[in-house]
């Protein structure tokens, strides 16, 4: 049986390396796009005058999503979770 160091040093050492350096890299880079998300979402809720901005959760999965379940980046789908009171009625920004 022929033994080959070579043979086993990619499965076995560098793979785990590569695929860890990966998977941290891609949790960095979307992890801070969702940071500036909720940074400019809180600004937005600011200028429109909306209680307690800074005591709302805008990093929670639910808000980014729509009732078909897909992915928004809207401010507009964080009203259905505010904690206080909605100063807009429902409606208000559609007729705009």
């Amino acid at each position: 049986m022929d033994f080959s160091l070579s043979e086993y040093l990619l499965p076995l050492i560098i793979a785990p390396f590569v695929f860890t350096f990966l998977f941290v890299l891609s949790t960095f880079l979307f992890s801070r796009d969702q940071k500036q998300a909720c940074r400019l979402s809180e600004q937005v809720f600011t200028v429109l005058g909306f209680q307690n901005v800074k005591n709302q959760d805008f990093r929670a999965n639910n808000f980014f999503t729509d009732e078909q379940g897909k992915l928004r980046r809207s401010v507009m789908y964080y009203r259905k979770n505010l904690k206080g009171p909605d100063p807009y009625p429902e409606g208000y920004f559609d007729k705009k």
